[in-house]
């Protein structure tokens, strides 16, 4: 795959499933045909690369969403509408859940497809703005999803994939030894939805009809290929050249510039330190100052705007604090899992009040923190190649 000024890549994990009815459906999820028990129905995201502003950038990641943390997931809300005897259980799957969210890099899945687009500079900087005024809290089967996240972004780079599929939903299933009420309203008896294994269909056809290259091994080899930000390269030196000495700057090409591009790696030369890391030695009480000093200048450097606006602001999001409270909630119930969830259990039942207390002080710190300084940057953050 060659490498263009700006270019797209539509990924997708597919678990080729069986679509033919609901029931065998459900039973492809519960158990993919390659024997996998994930019990998920696979995953769509994008690679974006280009030149923007006078740097190159990087943007990889996707829609998800559907944690079980806020809301509960849709099988679960199904189950537990047709317990409480509701006429219509399987009305959750139109259901628009609020903890959707952009999951940044491949979110763990190892894609079966990926396909490249060359973009036009406007197509470009049109996908970046849909990518920055996406409502990404917002997460729905039936409407915002990863399928349809990154079919919609296709169709800004000009290649449309139909990646909908419409499933008959029967008014009762027969699953694993139980019946369960699905609908009684006709209105239920079909849903419509985009899916991995219809998006890779697309990808592979637009692929065939030369709309688009096939870039599974390129994405493959891609973490031995590092886009650098030249942004993230002048931080250090805005920062040596304020006064922080101890900020190690990298070192300019003959041409004066921070990055040098070979084929489509991007190389950054720093200067040598022989040494050892720092966390292998116990600091003195004169060593301990002089770091305190250093942060402090860290904590107090005025990052421009221009590169401010691309580093990511610490929101003290509560999700991770309320996943533990849920957790935290079921933690007595009986579980039929695996060793590596019996040990957690195990743990969290053992220092519950510890990780409560942890969890309630985190809580009042993200409260006290959000209050005082509402824009505020971590010091890692600013100095570390802020590239995603």
């Amino acid at each position: 795959m060659t490498i263009s000024p700006r270019f797209l890549v539509l990924l997708v994990s597919a678990r080729h499933l069986n679509y033919s009815d609901a029931t065998t459906f459900i039973s492809t999820i519960a158990c993919h045909p390659d024997g996998s028990t994930r019990g998920d129905v696979g995953h769509a995201w994008i690679y974006l690369e280009g030149e923007y502003g006078g740097e190159r950038i990087a943007i990889e990641g996707g829609h998800c969403g559907e944690l079980g943390v806020r809301e509960p997931r849709y099988c679960d809300a199904i189950m537990r509408a047709e317990e409480l005897r509701e006429a219509n259980p399987v009305c959750h799957l139109w259901d628009s859940l609020s903890d959707g969210f952009f999951q940044h890099s491949d979110g763990g899945h190892c894609a079966s497809f990926a396909a490249k687009v060359d973009l036009t500079a406007e197509q470009f900087s049109s996908i970046l703005k849909f990518i920055k005024e996406y409502s990404f809290s917002s997460y729905s089967l039936t409407g915002q999803q990863c399928s349809s996240f990154v079919a919609q972004i296709a169709a800004i780079a000009g290649l449309y994939v139909d990646a909908a599929i419409e499933i008959s939903i029967p008014s009762d299933i027969y699953f694993r030894g139980e019946n369960i009420h699905l609908w009684s309203d006709p209105a239920y008896q079909s849903i419509v939805f985009s899916s991995p294994d219809c998006l890779e269909k697309a990808l592979i056809l637009a692929t065939r009809q030369g709309k688009a290259q096939n870039a599974l091994e390129w994405y493959k080899n891609k973490g031995k290929r590092a886009i650098a930000s030249r942004g993230s390269c002048k931080i250090p030196i805005l920062g040596h050249g304020s006064g922080i000495q101890q900020i190690i700057p990298p070192i300019k090409t003959i041409d004066g510039k921070l990055t040098q591009r070979i084929d489509d790696f991007t190389l950054t030369v720093y200067p040598f330190v022989d040494g050892q890391n720092g966390f292998c030695y116990d600091l003195t009480d004169d060593q301990w100052v002089a770091l305190g000093k250093v942060m402090r200048q860290v904590h107090e450097f005025d990052v421009p705007p221009s590169i401010k606006d691309r580093i990511r602001k610490e929101i003290y999001s509560s999700k991770w604090r309320e996943a533990v409270r849920f957790l935290d909630a079921h933690i007595d119930e009986s579980l039929t899992a695996d060793e590596t969830a019996l040990k957690l259990q195990a743990f969290m039942q053992e220092h519950r009040a510890v990780i409560r207390r942890l969890v309630d002080q985190a809580e009042s710190l993200a409260k006290r923190s959000r209050n005082n300084r509402p824009n505020s940057y971590c010091a890692i953050q600013i100095f570390m190649a802020a590239t995603c």
